[in-house]
């Protein structure tokens, strides 16, 4: 019996490859911070193709002004008469400090404008240049952004000390973005899983010391409540456990960790070894025994993991 060829999908438009970000502001008036890119090579050697005696490169731009009913600016300057940019007076100054050049007589006079100067290519609404989440950045949440993504943003729409609220905060990548720009953060999120990702996200990006300068609020903060979360939700108590020694959380589905809680990477110093190792841990919210030691054992051999670690309520 031949076998049936897979039929290709009946396709009437283009796919969509871009999103849309929606901005929004109490008032006309708002911070809008106005952020550049590094210039393109090529369009370095073929914009500012000019170079003076000390070696600096320049690009000519205009000095005439889009709008022709301006009487006030309407002069002649080096025999042309146009509407200009300047003033008569700072056309002069400019003219004095070389910065105004006519590259021939009758010629319209342009303006200098050093690369140095420049403070780079200016970010229109096409940030195709921001790459997607990967590597060691991509904790696996389905939805999560670039921490780049995020640093735009909060670069245009924030200053310094500013308060930045992210009420899903997942797996905290607008949390970390704002942490490492400077501002002050507020994430919300409702599973210990996104809780301990955040946590061990900061620890891994700013070292030990971050710990110390947030509070989280709705955690466990004794037995009794550590007790009570066990009881209510296994997996919430697995999770909030891994976050109190900065592990990341090994799988995100319930059920498909593999014996696995979360896992700590390490380098041994003392070896002087480059090699990668790993602590791989086992959170018990109920009853433990032998049984849970012999599995992380057999856990150990199948990941040739370095340490193993049980943690039980």
């Amino acid at each position: 019996m031949a076998a049936l060829e897979p039929q290709e999908p009946d396709i009437h438009q283009f796919s969509n490859c871009r999103d849309i970000i929606l901005r929004y502001s109490k008032a006309e008036t708002c911070t809008f911070n106005k952020v550049f890119a590094e210039h393109d090579p090529e369009y370095v050697a073929k914009a500012y193709k000019y170079v003076d005696d000390q070696g600096r490169r320049y690009r000519l731009l205009p000095l005439l002004n889009p709008n022709d009913n301006r009487p006030n600016l309407t002069y002649e300057f080096l025999g042309v008469t146009r509407v200009w940019r300047w003033t008569r007076a700072r056309m002069e100054q400019g003219y004095k400090d070389g910065l105004v050049v006519q590259l021939k007589p009758g010629a319209v006079p342009q303006y200098k404008l050093y690369l140095e100067e420049s403070k780079g290519r200016t970010i229109t609404n096409d940030w195709s240049d921001i790459q997607q989440a990967g590597g060691n950045e991509a904790l696996g949440y389905p939805t999560q952004k670039p921490q780049a993504l995020l640093e735009r943003i909060l670069t245009v729409s924030s200053n310094k000390g500013d308060v930045v609220l992210d009420p899903f905060c997942g797996c905290g990548t607008a949390v970390a973005a704002a942490q490492n720009l400077k501002r002050r953060w507020i994430g919300i999120d409702i599973t210990h899983l996104a809780i301990g990702l955040i946590k061990h996200r900061l620890f891994t990006a700013f070292g030990e010391r971050i710990n110390k300068t947030y509070k989280v609020i709705g955690e466990p903060e004794d037995l009794r409540e550590a007790a009570q979360l066990a009881a209510d939700d296994p997996y919430q108590f697995q999770w909030w456990a891994l976050s109190l020694v900065n592990a990341r959380p090994a799988e995100q589905k319930k059920g498909a960790d593999k014996g696995i809680g979360g896992r700590l990477y390490f380098h041994d110093e003392a070896l002087s070894s480059a090699e990668t190792k790993q602590v791989i841990f086992s959170v018990k919210a109920g009853h433990t025994g032998p049984a849970h030691v012999r599995d992380l054992g057999f856990v150990l051999q199948r990941e040739t993991a370095q340490i193993g670690v049980l943690i039980s309520m």
